[in-house]
């Protein structure tokens, strides 16, 4: 991964905590996809960042 894939990745995880902050937490299904997918997004950055040390 590239430096700019990983900044993108990390763009798009601000967007989604941004975005989940708006819906409510009752909203489960509304909410699902996007938490399922914020969990594949921090795995990606942390296993470059663990990649790196």
């Amino acid at each position: 991964m590239n430096r700019q894939e990983y900044i993108d990745l990390q763009a798009e995880c601000n967007t989604i905590r941004k975005m989940l902050a708006k819906i409510p937490e009752d909203r489960v299904l509304s909410r699902a996809s996007l938490e399922i997918r914020l969990e594949e997004l921090e795995e990606k950055l942390a296993q470059v960042m663990f990649d790196e040390r």
